[in-house]
């Protein structure tokens, strides 16, 4: 009886101690390898449980990002982004732009699963690749429209000469199909089939060409004891095929070589001028340049987008030159060094003065 009542005891303890099974659901296949589905792009992301972030959140950006990395950017041969680069350095930034910005765009992709265990948290996406290119094709389209009409404007502007106004809608033109840069984008204008982007390209070129800036003086000495003053040289702005003052155009002012202050946008006058102001010189290089240049940012609008900046350095902008020719200052110094009560014949102050003095631009 007794040995039957320590069995039942045992017995009992076993059973209340044992508990429920808490793992996780099994890894599904997709974690291990990366799914491929016909017709499909895929993402798969992943975060970790750490209490520091929303993983779910953080996951679902992650697959995203996942997903757009294989959608790629192809350049045309007949795209203006083809003609504009030589060495392929033009064509793989944009396309890296585009990678960056696109996760921020992708429509009517889908969730195919999730998965997590106490630490991490797992999602799968995937985005129908017909699906995408109606979307990409369609939106395309509208912008195209929307592109031809300024591009439109802009020609209408032409034949009325107004040229500064005309370049605004160019560039209006260009930022909105600046997203299909890569590829060819066709237009009819006045019943002609054209390549819209390279068209527009040529016309906001071929109107900055027509600009010449100059300056006077060209040349400036000037000490720099004294050069803490403002100094002022006047810019000209002239339209070369008309021989007339080019009034309104805006202009920018920078070091190109040395440093210093300099008022840096203008707008040149009904004469076609603008004074521009050197307030400061800061380095001790004996020749400086200040450069002044049609402000293409201005005239476009300032445009903030990295797909815009990227072109806006491919134009050929008029600009002129100011060199200054920097004196500087002179210091005489008289010494006499002693050791001892006897005269020195290395006088050893007396240069790592000198020194300090010549590097600290005297």
């Amino acid at each position: 009886m007794k040995y039957l009542y320590l069995a039942l005891l045992f017995s009992c303890v076993a059973c209340g101690s044992s508990k429920p099974s808490s793992k996780a659901p099994p890894k599904p296949a997709w974690l291990s390898t990366k799914p491929y589905l016909d017709g499909y792009y895929t993402g798969i992301g992943h975060s970790n449980k750490d209490g520091s972030n929303n993983y779910i959140q953080s996951a679902k950006k992650s697959a995203l990002d996942d997903l757009v990395s294989e959608i790629k950017v192809t350049v045309s041969s007949t795209s203006v982004l083809s003609q504009l680069d030589v060495n392929k350095e033009f064509s793989e930034r944009y396309e890296q732009i585009i990678q960056t910005t696109a996760a921020d765009e992708i429509e009517e992709f889908e969730t195919v699963d999730a998965w997590e265990d106490d630490k991490n948290y797992w999602i799968y996406y995937r985005l129908s690749i017909s699906r995408y290119r109606q979307i990409k094709e369609e939106q395309k389209r509208n912008a195209t429209l929307l592109a031809t009409d300024y591009f439109k404007k802009g020609l209408e502007s032409e034949k009325n000469n107004e040229r500064l106004q005309a370049i605004g809608f160019y560039f209006q033109a260009m930022r909105t199909v600046e997203k299909y840069l890569a590829e060819p984008v066709r237009a009819t204008v006045d019943g002609q089939d054209i390549l819209l982007v390279n068209e527009v390209f040529a016309k906001i070129q071929t109107l900055l060409d027509k600009m010449v800036v100059k300056v006077n003086p060209t040349d400036i000495s000037i000490n720099r004891r004294v050069a803490q003053e403002a100094i002022s040289v006047i810019a000209n702005v002239t339209m070369k095929d008309l021989n007339t003052p080019a009034k309104d155009v805006p202009l920018a002012a920078s070091f190109i070589k040395g440093a210093g202050v300099v008022f840096p946008e203008y707008i040149a006058d009904a004469n076609g001028q603008a004074k521009i102001l050197i307030n400061k010189i800061d380095s001790r290089d004996l020749e400086q340049t200040v450069g002044v240049k049609v402000n293409i940012d201005a005239l476009s609008g300032a445009a903030n987008s990295p797909v815009y900046s990227l072109i806006a350095k491919t134009f050929k902008v008029p600009s002129a030159q100011v060199v200054m020719k920097v004196q500087r200052p002179v210091v005489y110094l008289q010494s006499d060094e002693r050791s001892l009560g006897s005269n020195k014949n290395n006088y050893q102050i007396s240069n790592k003065l000198k020194n300090l003095l010549s590097n600290a631009g005297y």
